[in-house]
């Protein structure tokens, strides 16, 4: 259920992943926003990177350090927080799919249907797995 509302319905939140593509490709922090059903604003993940960057997690056996380049999967994030990151000295780019990820997006949609381990269609609560 909804965490602030009480809703019953499930819920399908967002959640911020700063992941390290390179070398080790490893996640390096991760937060769900509140609410967790709505996309974060520019704000919440401009503070979220901040935090993780000032402070990385001692797991990741990091320093603290500005990143090069901070890269989003979606263009309408990068251009949100472009400004701010270049304030930064911080670049900012967006992470292209491979062209073949629909399909490996649809095959693993169908897979977890079939061992139940999701819903597709209108008792999944939004759009089935694997639609673009």
């Amino acid at each position: 259920s909804h965490p602030e509302s009480g809703d019953p319905r499930l819920a399908r939140p967002y959640i911020l992943l700063l992941v390290s593509l390179f070398p080790a490709g490893r996640v390096l922090a991760h937060r769900v926003p509140s609410p967790p059903d709505r996309p974060p604003s520019a704000r919440r993940i401009a503070d979220f990177l901040a935090e993780a960057i000032s402070s990385p997690p001692r797991h990741t056996g990091l320093q603290p350090h500005r990143p090069r380049q901070v890269v989003f999967a979606s263009k309408r994030r990068a251009a949100a927080l472009h400004t701010t990151l270049a304030a930064c000295g911080v670049g900012c780019g967006v992470l292209s799919a491979p062209p073949d990820l629909p399909a490996h997006l649809a095959k693993l949609a169908a897979t977890m249907v079939d061992r139940g381990l999701a819903t597709a269609g209108a008792a999944a609560g939004g759009a089935p797995l694997g639609a673009p």
